[in-house]
């Protein structure tokens, strides 16, 4: 259910981005990827404390519950570091001097192939994990975060497209 709506939420993002982006230059396309992984870290750090938070509770529960848990919340942890890294990679964009930006451009959409690739991993890694979960909440909060992941991938080969076209 959760994931459906974040979903939505990406549908509703992408069309105001693609219907602005035909208007804006590439600076303004840039700001609305850096807006969307800006959401989506935020997001995806309280998903990570939301299951954290229910990870210390079933410290009395069986292990196996507990362990599936808590690599659940590491692979969260370890995607939202890719999308903050990209994001923080974004903002220096600006303080690099307008002769190497096109270099500097070059370089951000490999880092941007392997944050993909590393995105995509970590789904793999929370659909697997998923499968052995027993509790519904935990199950919304991975769907959802498995769906900000799937929505930092679309923005990385954007902004690719945009650095580098």
């Amino acid at each position: 259910m959760a994931g459906r709506g974040v979903r939505a939420w990406l549908t509703m993002v992408l069309l105001l981005w693609a219907a602005t982006a035909a208007a804006q230059d590439s600076a303004g396309e840039i700001s609305i990827v850096g807006d969307g992984l800006r959401v989506n870290h935020e997001r995806l750090s309280a998903i990570y404390t939301a299951l954290h938070d229910i990870a210390l509770g079933l410290a009395e529960e069986t292990e196996g519950q507990l362990d599936t848990i808590q690599k659940i919340y590491s692979f969260v942890s370890a995607a939202d570091r890719i999308g903050f890294h990209q994001w923080e990679m974004l903002a220096l964009r600006d303080l690099v001097c307008p002769e190497r930006r096109e270099e500097f451009d070059r370089g951000r959409a490999r880092g941007l192939q392997r944050a993909v690739r590393e995105s995509r991993d970590a789904i793999d890694l929370l659909r697997l994990y998923d499968a052995f979960l027993r509790d519904d909440a935990v199950r919304r909060l991975t769907a959802e975060a498995i769906g900000l992941v799937e929505g930092n991938i679309y923005l990385f080969e954007s902004l690719r497209g945009i650095l580098h076209p």
